[in-house]
């Protein structure tokens, strides 16, 4: 009886001992298996900030070279006299891209007082002109400058010719770019004929250009909206209007290829050195309203807001 009773008690301590053996190990294992995946989690973390960090810089590398500048850039301008004063592509917008290290190959078809729809047509005289340099060339651009008025008083001739050009323009390979003009110059018989001023006639004809681009997915260098900048701000400084308070002046024209250089390339126009036939202190001025309204582009009031899809010249 003593033997079964010693027998019981030794069975019962060396149950309690390896019971307390796997507590210890059980909580060793754990402790162990924690410490060791905090490292590892710490680790994946940092390395994905890192991964991050470096896909972030190198898309900023991306963007920032994304204009070639080794490459020469073919460039149609098609529009009206808004585009051939002061032979705006070629005497200006084409020294002004080289004297940027930007090489460009510019031409231009245009004719006076042209609508975009009449251009859009292959059997008006523009209309096979464009269609055959669009046929026999590879455009790099194509920038597009429709009747001063239009976009604001006949939207739907207008939406109608820049979806036509730009389906055209997007078959031969090239990238579409608008040209957004201004308001005409307090004076003008045309703006109390329309029941518009300076400000309201800019603000028009912008939206109008950016509802046609929205809808197309396109961009718009907003030429108006520089022409406004240095009227309102800057009005003693050189006129950018003619005489006839409606078409550029040699400056406004320098300022139209500038803001359409700027929007073109993304490269900010300090970097242009050609200064033509003005003084530094003009284009310095120039410069920065082509800065503006390319890189902190106005946002347009809410009542002159409007849409494009829907809207046609029938």
């Amino acid at each position: 009886m003593k033997r079964i009773f010693t027998f019981l008690l030794t069975f019962a301590f060396l149950i309690s001992i390896v019971a307390c053996s796997e507590e210890v190990i059980t909580e060793s294992s754990v402790t162990e298996i924690a410490t060791s995946s905090q490292p590892s989690d710490s680790a994946s973390i940092e390395s994905s900030v890192e991964s991050t960090d470096e896909s972030l810089n190198e898309t900023s590398e991306d963007e920032e070279m994304s204009f070639d500048k080794t490459k020469t850039y073919s460039i149609l301008f098609i529009g009206n006299s808004y585009t051939y004063y002061s032979d705006m592509p070629e005497k200006i917008f084409d020294p002004i891209a080289k004297s940027a290290n930007v090489d460009v190959k510019v031409s231009s078809l245009t004719r006076g007082g042209w609508y975009l729809i009449d251009t859009a047509n292959p059997e008006d005289e523009l209309g096979k002109l464009v269609d055959a340099a669009l046929k026999n060339n590879k455009y790099d651009y194509v920038v597009l400058q429709e009747q001063s008025t239009c976009p604001a008083q006949f939207p739907g001739k207008f939406y109608d010719g820049v979806r036509k050009l730009v389906e055209k323009i997007k078959e031969n390979g090239a990238t579409p770019i608008l040209y957004s003009t201004w308001g005409r110059k307090t004076g003008s018989a045309t703006l109390p004929n329309l029941g518009w001023t300076h400000e309201s006639m800019t603000w028009k004809i912008g939206a109008a250009y950016e509802a046609i681009a929205d809808e197309l997915g396109i961009d718009v260098a907003h030429v108006g909206f520089a022409f406004h900048d240095v009227y309102t701000n800057n009005p003693n400084l050189t006129d950018i209007y003619a005489d006839d308070l409606t078409h550029p002046s040699y400056s406004g024209s320098y300022l139209a290829a500038l803001t359409i250089f700027t929007k073109i390339t993304g490269i900010d126009p300090s970097e242009v050195t050609y200064n033509g036939n003005l003084s530094g202190n003009i284009t310095s001025v120039l410069k920065e309203a082509a800065r503006k309204a390319v890189f902190e582009t106005p946002e347009i009031p809410d009542e002159y807001k409007t849409k494009s899809e829907g809207i046609n010249l029938g």
